[in-house]
């Protein structure tokens, strides 16, 4: 192996890298911005409109995909839009909620259960990341 190879697989592994940041941090994101808009409806109060922070967050995902698209493998980017595909389905239950008065506490369930679920699918994706960087499980240090 050349210098040159060695350079261009690190650079390679160091964009990687950087992809599986932006996309773990944007989804993260978003995912607690949602959490906020759940405790903020829990506790009875209905958001106006849905923050400018949560709008925000939904962007950098969509940018974060758009980036892991060209270069992530393929079982990352398929957690990954499995992720942003149940974390829109808890922004239409969330944003629901702000107009519904009759099902109210049954889609704050639906949106709670939803986000439980997601939780544990961003731990799952995370670890993937970790392991096609060759990174050892937290657990094992």
């Amino acid at each position: 192996m050349t210098e040159l190879d060695s350079a261009a697989r690190e650079a390679a592994r160091t964009t990687l890298r950087t992809c599986f940041v932006n996309l773990n941090y944007s989804l993260r994101t978003y995912y607690s911005e949602l959490q906020n808009h759940l405790r903020t409806l829990q506790h009875g109060s209905t958001p106006r409109k849905v923050s400018a922070s949560l709008e925000g967050s939904r962007q950098v995902v969509r940018s974060a995909l758009a980036e892991a698209q060209l270069i992530a493998p393929t079982a990352i980017l398929e957690a990954a839009k499995e992720c942003g595909a149940l974390l829109g389905d808890s922004y239409r239950t969330l944003t629901t909620i702000e107009g519904e008065t009759d099902h109210r506490e049954e889609l704050i369930l639906e949106a709670q259960t939803l986000l439980e679920v997601i939780s544990g699918k961003l731990v799952r994706m995370r670890d993937e990341m970790r392991d096609e960087l060759g990174v050892e499980p937290p657990g094992d240090r």
